[in-house]
Parts: C-alpha cells; structure tokens; sequence
C-alpha cells in the first residue's frame, strides 16, 4: 500500500564539509538508515484512546507494565508493538511510580535500620 509523501520525514544525511542535509542520496547511502515510519499516525492526546499492544496481552492480571510514553503528547513510536501496556490509563502509570518508589524507600529504612549498631542501654540498678 502506498504511504502519503507528506507524512515521511525527511531523511538525514551528511555532506562532505559535514553538515546535516536533507537529501535523497542520503537515503541510498549505507551510512543513513532511514526513520521508520509510524502508521497509524499518533492520535492527538485529547482523543486518545487506550488501545491493545504487544504488552497489553497480560493487562488486568496486575503484571503488566503500563507504558510511559501513551499518555504524553508526543505518544508511543512503537504503536501495537510496543512491549508495555497501551490499556492501563495515565492515572495507574502513576499509581504503580508512587508505590515503586514508597516500597523502594521502606526498603532502605528498614536496610538502614538493619545495619545500625545497636547500643545496649543499662537496665535498672540493683541494690
């Protein structure tokens, strides 16, 4: 099928006083690699919707990894093959960050605590 021209982005190559250009010898040269391109196009962010990829597939057991480019502006470049979850929304994202790095934390007070020595206070005086 045929892509239209006017979504391809220019490829980038290099001239020989070592410039960046714009140049269809460029993309016939082994040292350019053309940028793949993303169809579907991104979805702007006001009308996105969660949709199924490659790391969706387990979405709902709790083990997925929500995905940190869906839900920003610029959107995921890996669309359907993207190996995090497109469906977890951009408030469970968050969620899953806070509780990462809440136990992270408990986990090094309580290594701290650990590794602390322990002072042994006197008991009470006897007679």
């Amino acid at each position: 099928h045929m892509q239209d021209p006017a979504l391809e982005e220019p490829v980038m190559g290099t001239r020989g006083d070592g410039d960046l250009a714009a140049s269809s010898q460029a993309a016939s040269s082994s040292q350019a690699a053309p940028k793949k391109a993303v169809w579907p196009p991104i979805e702007p962010l006001e009308i996105r919707r969660p949709v199924m990829s490659v790391g969706s597939q387990v979405h709902g057991t709790g083990s997925c990894k929500p995905c940190a480019w869906f839900w920003r502006p610029q959107g995921c470049s890996n669309g359907e093959e993207c190996g995090h979850c497109h469906l977890c929304s951009a408030a469970e994202l968050k969620a899953r960050k806070k509780a990462k790095k809440s136990a992270s934390q408990k986990l090094k007070a309580a290594e701290a605590q650990a590794a602390s020595p322990v002072v042994a206070t006197p008991g009470p005086l006897q007679p």
